[in-house]
């Protein structure tokens, strides 16, 4: 999915490191198709740094247009 992942990767000390910056797709059929091929697409490395904007969210408050209240509690 182009323009939705950039990554680079660096010797360090004798290893591979990757350095990846993603922006997932919103919508749950997208983000797990967009997973797979990103698994499926990067090279081989010893690690991976994983930083970026996931689209996922634990409870409905905490997406845009999600309930305006907050719960006692909750923070």
């Amino acid at each position: 999915m182009e323009g939705r992942a950039i990554y680079v990767t660096v010797r360090w000390q004798q290893r591979i490191i990757g350095i990846i910056n993603v922006y997932a797709p919103n919508l749950p059929a997208m983000r797990t198709l967009f997973w797979r091929q990103l698994a499926d697409g990067l090279p081989i490395a010893d690690a991976w740094i994983l930083a970026g904007d996931f689209n996922m969210t634990l409870h409905t408050e905490d997406k845009v247009g999600g309930t305006h209240t907050m719960v006692q509690g909750s923070m």
